[in-house]
């Protein structure tokens, strides 16, 4: 079985965090991407295989 990074995002209004696992969990990087099609695109362009977690939550509305 291939293993493969796991990339997990946390997404916001103007921009997303981005962390990047190796198959056995130690950080690879972090960055920060803008929440824009054009940003995420260059972003992931040359982006292997890998499994995502993406966390999406709801605004507080107080």
């Amino acid at each position: 079985m291939k293993q493969h990074n796991t990339i997990g995002m946390d997404m916001g209004d103007r921009s997303h965090s981005i962390c990047t696992l190796d198959p056995e969990g130690h950080v690879i990087s972090r960055n920060t991407v803008g929440n824009t099609a054009v940003s995420l695109r260059k972003s992931f362009k040359n982006q292997k295989p890998a499994l995502f977690a993406i966390e999406a939550g709801t605004h507080n509305l107080e």
